[in-house]
């Protein structure tokens, strides 16, 4: 039984408003080991009381944070382009049904639906207009704000709050 319905359009502006820009695990992993890394040369640097290498593991951590920003906002628009290759426009619109015990998501540029359970979602974020839902994997599940009333937002969050066991949720 379909217990919410949404709709989305999905363009590089929907990319840009998250905090959260999904990452596969390998990149995460990545991410770890040169902060690790900077952070033992930081504290390498105050041991032997040399402000210079301080400055030099501090510069590589931010360096490497900003390429590691700049990956992702390139994978972002690479997704776009993948988008905009297969439907011939630069945006999608998607439309999420929130069943009982599946979430259904119809592209309506490409006529394809496909299913999400509700024990793969991982993790969650919220912008101004949207809820973003995350899977182990990292795909994003967008759930546009302005299709959902007053009501039906606070029914939604305690919906998604039962259904998805693996979010920690802020009390």
């Amino acid at each position: 039984m379909e217990r919410f319905k949404t709709k989305i359009i999905i363009n590089y502006d929907t990319f840009r408003k998250l905090k959260k820009i999904p990452k596969p695990l390998g990149d995460k992993i990545r991410i770890a080991i040169v902060m690790i890394v900077c952070i033992i040369g930081a504290v390498y640097g105050v041991i032997l009381g040399s402000i210079l290498l301080i400055i030099w593991w501090f510069i590589v951590a931010i360096s490497a944070l900003l390429i590691i920003k700049v990956h992702y906002i390139q994978a972002a628009k690479t997704s776009l382009a993948r988008i905009q290759e297969s439907t011939g426009t630069s945006e999608i619109e998607l439309i999420t049904s929130f069943e009982d015990d599946v979430i259904k998501i119809y592209n309506a540029s490409t006529e394809g639906t496909f299913r999400i359970a509700y024990d793969v979602i991982t993790g969650r974020e919220q912008t101004k207009d949207m809820y973003v839902l995350y899977t182990k994997l990292n795909q994003a599940i967008f759930i546009n704000k302005t299709s959902l009333t007053k009501e039906q937002k606070d029914e939604f969050i305690r919906f998604i709050k039962s259904k998805c066991k693996n979010v920690k949720w802020k009390r």
